[in-house]
C-alpha cells in the first residue's frame, strides 16, 4: 500500500510538472491549475509569430510580425513583452507589444504600445487590444481588435514560425 501512494504522489507531481506533447512532438497546454503548470507553458510558448490583421471596414490588411523577448509565468498566467511590425501600403509601424495568455482557458489578450517607424501612420491605434485565444497546440493566435473609443474592429491571426 504505501508503494502504491508513493506512485500516486509521484504522478501527481509529474502530472503538473512537464509539458505533455502530441504524437507530433509539439506542445500542448499543461495542466496549469498551479504555477507550475504556467512556467512549463510558458517555455513551450513560441517565440516568434508571423501573419496578417484586417480591419472589418477596409478590403486590404497588412501584415503583421511579432517577436516576443520577455516571458514569464506569474499568478497561474503567462505574461509576455515583445516587439512587432505592422506593413500596410505605404507604411511600416514597429510596435512594442505585451500580451498575457490563461494557459487553462487558451484566451488570450494583447496590446500594442509606442508606434513609430521612418513613416509615422497617423491612423494606428494603440487605443484599444486584441482579445481572442491561442490554439492547443500554441502555434496560432486568433483575436479580434476593438478601439476602445470608436469600436471599431478588426481581425488578427499570426502563426507561430
Amino acid at each position: 500500500m504505501k508503494k502504491f501512494r508513493s506512485l500516486l504522489v509521484l504522478a501527481a507531481f509529474l502530472g503538473c510538472a512537464c509539458v505533455w506533447t502530441s504524437a507530433a512532438g509539439a506542445p500542448n497546454a499543461p495542466d496549469a491549475a498551479n504555477e507550475t503548470g504556467a512556467a512549463a507553458a510558458a517555455a513551450a510558448l513560441p517565440r516568434r509569430f508571423e501573419g496578417g490583421f484586417k480591419w472589418n471596414d477596409r478590403v486590404l490588411g497588412s501584415e503583421v510580425a511579432v517577436k516576443l523577448t520577455s516571458v514569464r509565468a506569474v499568478g497561474g498566467l503567462i505574461w509576455a513583452e515583445g516587439e512587432g511590425r505592422h506593413v500596410e501600403e505605404y507604411f511600416r509601424t514597429n510596435i512594442a507589444v505585451e500580451l498575457v495568455i490563461d494557459p487553462a482557458t487558451l484566451a488570450v489578450e494583447m496590446w500594442e504600445k509606442s508606434p513609430r517607424g521612418t513613416r509615422d501612420n497617423p491612423k494606428f491605434a494603440t487605443e484599444g487590444s486584441y482579445r481572442g485565444e491561442i490554439s492547443p497546440d500554441w502555434k496560432t493566435i486568433r483575436a479580434i481588435w476593438t478601439t476602445t473609443a470608436t469600436g471599431r474592429k478588426g481581425v488578427l491571426t499570426i502563426k507561430a514560425n
